[in-house]
Order: C-alpha cells, then sequence, then structure tokens
C-alpha cells in the first residue's frame, strides 16, 4: 500500500499565512480596493508562468547533486496558494453569509462545476505543479469553492443533525489530519494480508484512521490543558455541577 504524507500542509499554511499577512499589511497602506484586486490577480498569473521552475531543480551540496522536487515548504507554491488563501478572506469580508443561503447560488455554483469539469479537460494538480490553464482552472476552482460553501450552508439550515456532525469532524480535523496515516496504514496492511482484498483493506483502513484519531482526541486531548495546548487549541473541560445550596 502507498503511504502518504499529508503533513507537508501544515509548514506550507504556516507560509502562506506570513505571505497573506505581508500581502495584506501592504494593500493596507495603499488603501485602494481595485489595485489589491488587480494585484492578487496579477500574483496568480505570475504563478501560472513560474510553476514549473522548481520542478525539479538541480541541487548541488558537499559535491553532490539532487534533484528536488519544489522548494522546502512547498514555497515555489506560495503565489498560486496564496491566492486562494486570501481571494476567500477577502470573499469572507465582503460577502455576508446569508448570502449562501440563496438556492438559486447553490444551484448555479453545482451547475457551473458540472459544466466548466465536463466541457473542459485542463487539469489542476499542485502535487505536480499543474495549472494548464489560469482562466479556465481558477474558474472551476472559484466556482467549487462557492458550491461547496453554499452546499454547507443548505446542510446548516435544513439537516441539523448532519450539520452538527460535520461540525465536530471540523472542529477537529487537524487532530485527524496528523493521526489517521499511521493508523490507516497499520490496519490497512493487517486487513489486507488477513483478507487478501485491496478495496475492502483501504476503506477498513480509512474508517480505522478516522476512528483511532477520534479516540485520540476523546480520550488524550480533549480535556487536557497541556495536549490541547501543545495542539494550539482550548481544553473542553465537562462542565461542573452546580454545588447545592444550603437553605
Amino acid at each position: 500500500m502507498v503511504t502518504l504524507h499529508p503533513l507537508w500542509f501544515l509548514p506550507h499554511l504556516f507560509v502562506v499565512s506570513i505571505y497573506a499577512f505581508f500581502f495584506s499589511k501592504f494593500f493596507v497602506r495603499v488603501n485602494n480596493r481595485l489595485i489589491k484586486w488587480v494585484a492578487l490577480f496579477a500574483t496568480l498569473f505570475l504563478a501560472s508562468i513560474f510553476l514549473k521552475n522548481f520542478y525539479p531543480f538541480a541541487l548541488t551540496l558537499s559535491g553532490k547533486a539532487y534533484n528536488l522536487y519544489g522548494l522546502p515548504f512547498s514555497m515555489d507554491l506560495v503565489l498560486l496558494s496564496g491566492f486562494f488563501f486570501i481571494l476567500g478572506g477577502e470573499t469572507r469580508r465582503g460577502i455576508a453569509e446569508s448570502t449562501f443561503d440563496n438556492l438559486v447560488l447553490f444551484f448555479g455554483s453545482g451547475a457551473a462545476v458540472i459544466i466548466l469539469n465536463f466541457f473542459f479537460t485542463q487539469r489542476i494538480d499542485f502535487n505536480t505543479r499543474v495549472y494548464e490553464s489560469v482562466l479556465i482552472n481558477t474558474a472551476q476552482a472559484i466556482a467549487g469553492i462557492f458550491f461547496i460553501i453554499a452546499l454547507s450552508r443548505q446542510i446548516e439550515l435544513h439537516v441539523q443533525k448532519l450539520a452538527s456532525g460535520l461540525t465536530y469532524f471540523g472542529r477537529i480535523s487537524m487532530i485527524i489530519l496528523i493521526f489517521h496515516v499511521p493508523i490507516q496504514e497499520l490496519w490497512g496492511k493487517k486487513i489486507l494480508t488477513a483478507t487478501n482484498n485491496l478495496p475492502l483493506s483501504i476503506w477498513a483502513g480509512f474508517v480505522m484512521g478516522v476512528a483511532g484519531s477520534i479516540l485520540i482526541y476523546e480520550l488524550f486531548i480533549k480535556a487536557n490543558p497541556v495536549a490541547s495546548w501543545w495542539f494550539g487549541r482550548q481544553p473542553e473541560l465537562p462542565e461542573q455541577k452546580a454545588a447545592p445550596q444550603n437553605n
């Protein structure tokens, strides 16, 4: 089975956050929203041009030559991922949450996702530095983002139990990201050895990875102030019962 290492995302998110901070600080001083949007889309255009420059690139250290695929922390992706990171922040500040209650937006964005992916074959793959069309791929991504937000809003409004479950998974998504891979790999291999059924081992390993991560959170992190601090969280302490009053 192939082992995936999703933790690359955390240091990259750190770098993107720093980039977005300085980008925003600079344009607060400029104080011109139009210039800010032009600059944001210009960075996207530049990112698409230079996307393959560091994939791969040669590096010589102590007389040994290495072929590296991307910069440390995937810094060569910062302009591209930073575009969507900043776009999300600007959208949140500029569009009211109630806007996504609109069923026209929900069905319209869903239709746009289907049309843009059915009729256009341009690919996006950050892992291999593929972004074949600035226009089409960006439109696909933005349509997908709007559809997911609108879908989430409809679930929140109309399917409360599902919304509560998804909110719980979202709240502990960092814990799942960190712990699910070793658990999934361990149980996936065991189930594959026992059953020789690859699809079953993949799905069962996935379920065990998520369930094991939840168990770690509930037993060792949730109410532990030290462990919670390590994961950047506030401990969720059990509610204390009110002391009985003496009459």
